[in-house]
């Protein structure tokens, strides 16, 4: 059978390949940490788990409207017009099953072939791909540890040209969890001012989980007036812990929020009914859940740090939000690890696995090699378990 182009070379995501390896490991007994997939490990917040529950009881299980139910949408807007300091309404929110579905729905409403999007790499695994079926061509832009791994206003403006049609930034960044500041943001912003033709979406998902702050910095709370060519993308499954539940939004103008619609109806039909209702019923009651999160998160990042930081020519870089660290592994490169020459960050990856039964990311997979990436999310005894066999294998290299 002939596969479809889209298709015939698309490898299955690397973090869902990881968690049935763990799965699978620890099914046969084996005492097996994964910092790999970044899924926090607690259950959703309480007042969501109920209203889920009284969802299903009240009968919110039909069909909504394709752009998301009414009632979210405006709880979903007046959080926008609070946060970004911008009128928002309802027309201007569009509601899918996740943010992945989200970002899959605008890039193919936007782009055609040979239309290009500008990637800032390291990247989300899965933004390549997504990209892909488009048929837009991905135009990656290579960052520097120098620069926190960020974009430059320079680097930005070189490699815009007349077939750009989308500039993709992640902040809080995944692999890195560095995020941008209001005067990079706003730097960025100037340049696109320069390019009308240029449409800025932002993927914003962990924008609650961070260490200083209620919300990450945002390029619209600095760039209002680019508000027509900005797509902000968000979502549940981070900073609600409901990465099962499937729920993703965006915010942008009112025009292509009724594009994406006409495609949901046509594709997926329209976001669970049941998890709208019990988000909407309910997220506005997590503050103090999500602060809980934040200081666990800040407590396992921290013996991390500790133990790592011994390690002599492993480079650590800071962790400001989300919950990865983004660990320089160049160093040991071209050196053997019981016998093994390590060629290549993937090469400390399968050995860590293999060897020390712990999970993580390399950098190959985030369009950057030389690096891993550790997600923090487990336990604190696992946490604390990862640190130890992490600073094993460095130094028995």
């Amino acid at each position: 059978m002939k596969l479809s182009h889209r298709v015939a070379d698309l490898k299955p995501s690397v973090g869902f390949e990881l968690l049935n390896i763990a799965n699978q490991m620890k099914e046969q007994g084996e005492d097996v940490v994964s910092l790999a997939i970044g899924e926090l490990q607690w259950k959703t917040y309480l007042p969501i788990r109920r209203a889920g529950q009284k969802a299903i009881e009240e009968g919110y299980t039909k069909y909504s409207p394709s752009a998301g139910q009414k009632a979210l949408r405006k709880k979903l807007a007046q959080q926008a017009s609070q946060q970004f300091s911008i009128p928002f309404d309802c027309e201007n929110v569009f509601i899918s099953n996740g943010c992945k579905y989200v970002l899959y729905v605008l890039f193919q409403s936007l782009c055609d072939k040979g239309d290009e999007v500008l990637l800032p790499a390291p990247y989300w695994m899965s933004y390549p791909p997504l990209i892909n079926f488009s048929g837009a061509s991905l135009k990656v832009v290579p960052t520097q540890a120098e620069q926190s791994f960020k974009i430059t206003p320079e680097e930005l403006e070189k490699n815009i040209n007349h077939n750009t049609k989308v500039f993709l930034l992640n902040s809080p960044n995944n692999p890195t969890s560095v995020i941008y500041t209001q005067k990079e943001l706003k730097a960025l912003g100037e340049i696109l001012k320069r390019y009308p033709h240029v449409i800025t979406v932002v993927d914003s998902i962990y924008d609650r989980l961070v260490f200083e702050g209620k919300y990450a910095p945002h390029l619209l709370n600095v760039q209002p007036d680019l508000r027509d060519r900005i797509l902000a993308v968000s979502g549940a499954s981070k900073n609600y812990l409901m990465t099962g539940w499937r729920l993703g939004w965006l915010f942008g103008p009112k025009e292509l929020v009724k594009v994406f619609s006409s495609f949901q109806s046509q594709t997926v039909s329209c976001a669970n009914s049941i998890v709208q209702r019990a988000f909407e019923q309910s997220f506005e009651e997590c503050e103090e859940d999500i602060k809980e999160i934040i200081q666990k998160l800040i407590k396992s990042r921290n013996i991390l740090l500790e133990k790592l930081d011994r390690v002599s020519s492993l480079k650590l870089f800071p962790s400001e939000g989300a919950f990865y660290l983004w660990l320089g592994v160049k160093a040991f490169i071209g050196k053997k690890y019981k016998g093994r020459i390590l060629h290549s960050s993937k090469d400390i990856m399968e050995e860590l696995l293999k060897d020390k039964k712990l999970l993580c990311i390399c950098g190959e997979e985030f369009g950057m090699p030389g690096y891993i990436r550790l997600s923090y999310v487990a336990e604190e005894d696992a946490i604390k378990k990862a640190a130890v066999r992490l600073q094993e294998f460095f130094s028995e290299i």
